[in-house]
């Protein structure tokens, strides 16, 4: 299993965003979190299985590309 975490302004739009690139990319969703941060921020986290012909890189560039995107993460779960 991977992730992807970030900051947001605006979750609701970037978590539809980020689950659309995750369809489009053929990945299985495992789970999303969504939960208030500091100074207004949302936090999300959304844990996937890179099971499409792309790579999971090439998902987290997708979603860090992701114009008001904020402290961006990826990797393995532990």
């Amino acid at each position: 299993m991977r992730f992807a975490q970030f900051q947001s302004r605006n979750p609701i739009d970037h978590v539809s965003r980020a689950l659309g690139q995750l369809d489009r990319m053929g990945f299985a969703l495992d789970s999303i979190s969504v939960r208030q941060s500091q100074a207004g921020l949302s936090e999300v986290k959304i844990v996937f299985d890179p099971a499409g012909k792309l790579s999971a890189q090439v998902l987290a560039d997708r979603i860090a590309q992701l114009r008001g995107i904020l402290a961006f993460q990826h990797g393995q779960v532990s």
